[in-house]
């Protein structure tokens, strides 16, 4: 079982206009190519009309790099943001994204805590131990315990087709059947007490297309849904 004393804050930032064949597992470690990239680009200023009118807003962009297996970053759902994703051939990035809302455990509530305001987003490292059994379940067993007949995605977001062969959706009624995932959620739970995690959204991204390039809000999931986490995971090496 995790604990959150496995995860880490290392900062707060604000933002302003100022076991399967065939595949090898990746250790914690930084992406060995200049080129090889994996994170986030942040509009935090943004809203439609940024992305519907011909001439550029003047808002500042926020990137966060989550290269590193463990890296983590959280933010307001109602901020538009990105992906981009850039590595190395046969190479697959997992990737978990958490939408949380406000927990309903009056204690936790009351509790001195930290808030993801909607000028802030948390950055931090999870410690390898804790992952590596996830990886693992989620690279031997993407197509029988984790198949998208048992957690099926959207089949599309913002206009966009989603491939149901890269992406998983799974509920909070069905974490038991996961628990190695369930126990990441459980420790995110106990570290941000304020707020319990509704849902995960698996992705495994191989190409740049992968991982919802195109500016979004998280928070068209539902009005519910108030902070994201998206954690690296890890990543594997096709043979093949």
């Amino acid at each position: 079982m995790y604990s959150a004393r496995d995860l880490s804050v290392d900062m707060i930032c604000h933002s302003s206009d100022s076991s399967s064949s065939g595949v090898s597992m990746d250790s914690l470690s930084p992406w060995t190519r200049d080129t090889d990239n994996n994170g986030l680009f942040f509009a935090p200023k943004c809203n439609d009309l940024c992305f519907l009118r011909e001439v550029e807003c003047n808002h500042n962009h926020h990137q966060v790099s989550l290269n590193k297996v463990g890296q983590y970053v959280g933010f307001p759902s109602m901020w538009y943001h990105h992906g981009y994703f850039s590595v190395k051939r046969r190479k697959t990035v997992i990737q978990a994204q958490l939408f949380a809302m406000p927990t309903r455990n009056p204690t936790a509530q009351r509790s001195t805590r930290l808030t993801t305001k909607m000028e802030t987003f948390i950055v931090g490292r999870i410690d390898r131990c804790v992952l590596d059994e996830l990886t693992k379940d989620l690279v031997g067993n993407w197509n029988t315990r984790y198949s998208k007949k048992l957690f099926p995605p959207a089949k599309s977001f913002d206009g966009g087709h989603v491939n149901s062969d890269k992406n998983r959706h799974i509920p909070s009624d069905k974490y038991h059947q996961v628990p190695q995932l369930e126990n990441l959620v459980r420790m995110f739970e106990q570290k941000y007490n304020h707020l319990c995690i509704d849902s995960v959204w698996l992705l495994q991204k191989e190409s740049t297309n992968d991982g919802f390039p195109g500016w979004h809000r998280d928070f068209a999931l539902g009005q519910k849904i108030t902070t994201t986490f998206v954690i690296n995971v890890g990543s594997y090496t096709s043979s093949g």
